[in-house]
């Protein structure tokens, strides 16, 4: 009985068992913070591209605004493609939004976009005119002489519908829309 009991008052190799107990509930803080950190970046990889899709719609927006300026202020839209080359290319010669229905959505299918931004990514435009006359045919355009922008003092209206989607290395993808009113 003596030798029983002097061999549960022995501590030794106790310190090799509290050691294994400490360095297993280590390793398994180490294992969750690893999962943690992996689904935290997971997480931060989707919201930049998610913004950098969004940014890209945004941006191809704007990047058409002289595109409808120089609508406005007479230019031909055959002229188009050499003038913007290299940051924006016109899909039918430039020239196609003009006669499109308002909303036919061709900027989102893969081929036939009315601009695409090559500076963002190839985001994809489709720009429809929803009133107003380009070439000079309207009651407001006969108002004064015939023309692109010809009428009387209270000048012409052309309404626009932009609406872009911009991209982000195909992780994830944006859409936009803008009415837009150019007055002269």
């Amino acid at each position: 009985m003596h030798k029983i009991i002097s061999i549960l008052k022995n501590e030794n190799g106790s310190i090799i068992a509290l050691s294994a107990i400490l360095l297993s509930m280590l390793a398994v803080i180490g294992i969750a913070s690893i999962n943690t950190t992996s689904v935290e970046l997971q997480i931060a990889g989707n919201e930049r591209a998610f913004k950098e899709s969004l940014y890209n719609a945004d941006g191809a927006i704007r990047a058409v605004f002289p595109v409808i300026d120089d609508i406005r202020y007479g230019k031909n839209p055959a002229d188009f493609n050499n003038d913007y080359s290299g940051h924006l290319t016109f899909v039918g010669g430039g020239e196609d939004f003009w006669d499109e229905q308002p909303d036919d959505g061709d900027c989102f299918t893969s081929s036939t976009p009315d601009i695409k931004v090559v500076d963002l990514g190839d985001a994809k435009v489709d720009v429809d005119r929803l009133q107003g006359d380009p070439t000079g045919g309207s009651v407001i355009n006969r108002a004064g002489y015939e023309g692109l922008g010809k009428g009387g003092a209270s000048g012409w209206v052309f309404s626009f519908m932009i609406r872009a989607k911009g991209s982000a290395g195909g992780r994830s993808a944006s859409e936009l829309e803008a009415n837009v009113d150019s007055v002269r």
